[in-house]
């Protein structure tokens, strides 16, 4: 975590007051601070015990009532500004801040003054390693402040192309960084001058281009070299095609720096005078002897985003480093791009529809629900069915491209069956996971996986705290039940049953397709083993088929166990048989050997003994590998009550802590009250 921001303060547990309602209103705020907070309201003459400070947000209008409040009655100002890495959409979209800048001292994008991230820089302290990683992750997964923006592919027709990145007027860091109306036609007539045969790109702000603000630099140019983008566009990835930025006091020219790209500045931004910018036209009195000492970009970097910046998980709120931020923003980024554009989601029901829209909830894409497929969509549409619900014929005259959604592999507290939200889904633009037949995302994950080693971490990470929490799909079932009595020096092989018109049967087996079939051969090939049956939870709950009646009777089976979660069953089995249910990954995981009697997606990969193999898939994964597949790389992640996306640690975090908090939580009674309310809304 960062270090501290109250350098100047005695007492780090003094309280914070707040007197703007725009601020109290930033959610998850106070995780944001060291310090407890309070709200001010106007009936509050004085402020409440230990409070020292009042918050002020930049130099907006709404800072003048907490400067006066400060003086009357001798309390510090700490002020309040959006942090570099801020969100996925603009905060008018609805997007909260993942990261703030609290500043003691003034703030960063004042020169005129000293700041607090000035004085970070000045003590030059340096982090290379976690530097560098972070600058390569953004460079990487394109994030900038706000990361909604599409990644632009300009029409270089010139060998030498030059940005100029215009600002709104207005701007509170033009005016504190000692620029004005003439220093943006400086800035451009420079540009042009120092680069005539090259194309000069002007960056008009977002905020322009949608007509709610206007531009220092009016679309008129009449220079022939001179090119204006009005689009809004990925500023990484429009940096990337550049060979120098210009800029007067933008951000965009720090990230130029992490592009190593010549940056030169017509005001005083935060990392100029440093070093690493040409400054020549900047008006650079007004640093005077603060800025007099050379720092390296890793040290502008290390001050910056790590220590002056402090944030929060967009999903969770919680506190939280600025890798996790990166973790949580590149999957968004991710989804957003791929599916950008309107969204026909065809045949959902009511309630898988409230879930999609959270799940969805993208500043690039828009959600519609339709009961078939649209005849006429625009090219940048899709459309998105559950599973494999569609005709062949249907899906052939879709005239754009199709996701099929499922349910992911750890999926919530309690059975979908019983209507149970679900904290993970899979979006597949190829096919699905479980049908072998086709080519699926999955698939073509796995075949072109390549761990780094912080990703082999993670990886190893994810396993431990499967296997250590018992965590699986479901989540559900007692240990109350009694584990069979076995003889000593016998093999135990679980064998794990499936909804028999279960998706994943029909496309994935070959010749055994239901439960007794599967315990017919597990018996013959192992017919001194002493063999456990466990069937599906939702047959168990009568609300699908697969029932195996008198499996011990007949010798198929020595015990069959209905009520143990499966975590804990593969802590005491030797081997698993399996068609294709997920229990065969579950046993991967914890190093059990398993057999597949279908090709399930986690077969082929030379983990597994497969009766059928499938003919695509030749390459071997080590089980690292198959782990960060299928569950970093495949599923989206949403927490109960939120519409962010997450990783699937938050997930695990999630179910972990549900278990906890209460004392009296038993997964089977809940499961046994849902499904009762399941039933009963189904008869509604």
């Amino acid at each position: 975590m960062s270090k501290s921001y109250f350098a100047d303060c005695p007492d780090t547990s003094s309280v914070v007051g707040v007197l703007s309602g725009g601020v109290w209103r930033i959610p998850y705020l106070s995780h944001f601070f060291p310090t407890p907070i309070r709200r001010l309201r106007p009936w509050h003459f004085k402020p409440v015990a230990s409070m020292n400070w009042i918050a002020a947000w930049g130099y907006r209008p709404s800072r003048q009532a907490a400067l006066r409040y400060a003086q009357r009655h001798q309390l510090s100002v700490l002020t309040l500004e959006d942090g570099f890495i801020r969100s996925m959409g603009m905060g008018h979209q609805g997007y909260a801040p993942a990261a703030l800048v609290l500043d003691d001292v003034g703030i960063y994008f004042d020169a005129r003054q000293p700041s607090r991230l000035e004085q970070l820089i000045v003590e030059g302290r340096d982090q290379t390693e976690r530097a560098a990683c972070c600058m390569s992750e953004l460079r990487q997964y394109r994030l900038s402040k706000y990361n909604h923006a599409p990644t632009l592919q300009l029409e270089l027709t010139t060998k030498t192309n030059i940005l100029v990145v215009d600002q709104t007027i207005g701007d509170q860091s033009v005016i504190a960084g000692g620029a004005d109306q003439h220093s943006f036609q400086r800035m451009l007539q420079s540009a042009i001058a120092d680069y005539p045969d090259a194309t000069i790109w002007v960056k008009t702000h977002p905020e322009v281009s949608s007509g709610h603000k206007k531009g220092y630099l009016a679309v008129h140019s009449t220079h022939p070299n001179v090119r204006y983008i009005t689009v809004p566009a990925n500023p990484i990835a429009l940096i990337e095609q550049m060979d120098a930025v210009y800029v007067v006091t933008s951000h965009m020219g720090f990230e130029a720096l992490m592009l190593n790209r010549p940056v030169y500045c017509f005001g005083l931004p935060w990392y100029a005078g440093w070093g690493l910018t040409n400054d020549a036209a900047a008006p650079i009195n007004l640093l005077a002897q603060r800025r007099h000492q050379p720092r390296s970009l890793s040290q502008l970097f290390s001050a910056a985003y790590f220590d002056y910046s402090r944030y929060v998980h967009p999903a969770t709120g919680r506190a939280c480093d600025l890798e996790q931020v990166i973790e949580c923003l590149a999957e968004m980024v991710d989804w957003n791009e791929q599916l950008r554009g309107t969204v026909y989601c065809v045949g959902f029901s009511p309630w898988k529809r409230l879930f999609i829209r959270r799940f969805l909830h993208l500043p690039s894409v828009s959600i519609r629900f339709v009961q078939s497929v649209p005849e006429r969509v625009a090219a940048t549409s899709h459309v998105l069915i559950w599973g494999s619900k569609l005709s062949s014929q249907q899906l052939a005259r879709c005239p754009c491209p199709i996701w099929r959604m499922e349910d992911g592999f750890i999926r919530s507290i309690g059975l979908g069956a019983n209507l149970v939200e679900p904290m993970s889904l899979v979006l597949d633009d190829q096919g699905i996971y479980y049908d072998p037949n086709s080519q699926s995302r999955l698939q073509r994950i796995c075949a072109g996986i390549r761990l780094s080693p912080p990703e082999q971490q993670r990886a190893r990470a994810l396993i431990r705290t499967l296997v250590e929490f018992e965590l699986s799909k479901y989540n559900v079932g007692s240990t109350d039940e009694d584990w069979p009595d076995i003889p000593e020096g016998k093999q135990v092989i679980l064998v794990a049953g499936q909804v028999e018109d279960d998706a994943s049967i029909r496309l994935g087996t070959r010749q055994i397709r239901t439960n007794r079939q599967l315990l017919q051969a597990v018996r013959a090939a192992q017919p001194a083993a002493f063999i456990i049956y466990k069937p599906h939870p939702d047959v168990v709950a009568g609300l699908r088929c697969g029932v195996v009646d008198a499996a011990v009777e007949q010798g198929l089976a020595d015990a069959v166990l209905t009520e143990w979660p499966m975590p804990a069953c593969l802590e005491r089995v030797d081997a698993v048989h399996t068609m294709t249910s997920l229990t065969g990954f579950e046993a991967l995981i914890r190093g059990l050997p398993v057999t597949c009697y279908g090709m399930p997606f986690y077969a082929g990969w030379g983990l597994t003994t497969d009766q059928y193999p499938h003919p695509q898939r030749h390459r071997k994964l080590s089980i690292e590998e198959l782990v960060f597949a299928v569950l970093v790389k495949y599923p989206l992640y949403l927490l109960p009550n939120t519409n962010q996306l997450c990783r699937p640690e938050d997930v695990m975090a999630h179910i972990v802590s549900y278990r906890h908090q209460s004392t009296a939580y038993s997964p089977l009674a809940s499961a046994a009250r849902l499904a009762r309310l399941g039933r009963w809304i189904r008869r509604i």
